[in-house]
């Protein structure tokens, strides 16, 4: 999955691999969703869609993307 963020007005993008079935996939577009990066090096960037993303930061995983993790089990 392709990923863009702005910041300071510059696009920056990303990529990250979702083991999600790609019948779900266009379920993902026009959403938003955490992007967390470097402010020094913005290109160093990772997209955070599942409760384990949020771990590894001690964030929080929001209720609102529940619904990734819902998508992920039914591809397994």
């Amino acid at each position: 999955m392709t990923y863009r963020f702005f910041y300071n007005n510059k696009s920056y993008s990303g990529t990250r691999k979702v083991f999600i079935s790609s019948s779900y996939i266009k379920r993902f577009k026009d959403k938003h969703f955490i992007v967390v990066f470097n402010k020094l090096e913005p290109s160093k960037n990772r997209l955070l869609l599942l409760a384990k993303d949020f771990e590894e930061f001690d964030v929080a995983y929001p209720d609102s993307l529940e619904w990734i993790e819902v998508l992920k089990r039914k591809s397994l």
